[in-house]
């Protein structure tokens, strides 16, 4: 993305950035794919290249995608995940095909007003759990919720068992470290 399509906030919460990129057509779990392909092509050349890119991103540890964001209160981010939830699994009532294994990740940050337990049962409500069966830990897809004080981002990431390095995901240090 060109600088100008690019903001960095202050989440108003320690260790955390996020980057909002303002063009059309700029999806983050693609801009994911892309950083997870520049740390692999880093490790497998090794030597100086692995180690300026461990340098690039020393202080950057996790890569979150966030598709749609939301207020943090459980109406707005149920309408927020619906986005993102339907196009690959399709509605309660009307599942869409293949069958896909999912799991719902949830990361509250400063925010004392929700649970977690609420945010996936409510989200979970979403899917037809009878055709896409839960498997927390080899799901095709991960329903990715973060929660930062009053603001929520939400993506469905597919794939996502290739971002999990031992027991870090999304960490592209430690997958660049292999």
């Amino acid at each position: 993305a060109k600088v100008e399509d690019t903001w960095v906030v202050d989440a108003g919460c320690n260790g955390v950035v996020v980057v909002t990129i303002e063009r059309g057509g700029v999806d983050a779990v693609d801009v994911l794919e892309g950083l997870w392909r520049l740390a692999e092509a880093a490790r497998q050349e090794g030597g100086d290249a692995l180690k300026r890119f461990l340098m690039d991103v020393r202080h950057c540890h996790r890569f979150l995608p966030m598709q749609v964001t939301s207020r943090s209160v459980l109406p707005e981010i149920l309408e927020a995940a619906r986005g993102v939830i339907q196009p690959v699994f399709g509605t309660a009532d009307k599942p869409k095909s293949p069958p896909t294994s999912w799991s719902i990740m949830v990361d509250l940050r400063s925010c004392n007003s929700l649970k977690k337990p609420d945010i996936i049962s409510a989200i979970a409500s979403l899917i037809d759990s009878s055709f896409h069966k839960v498997s927390l830990t080899d799901s095709d897809a991960i329903v990715l919720v973060q929660v930062i004080r009053s603001a929520c981002g939400l993506s469905v990431v597919r794939g996502a068992s290739k971002f999990r390095v031992s027991n870090h995901s999304f960490n592209l240090g430690a997958h660049a470290e292999g």
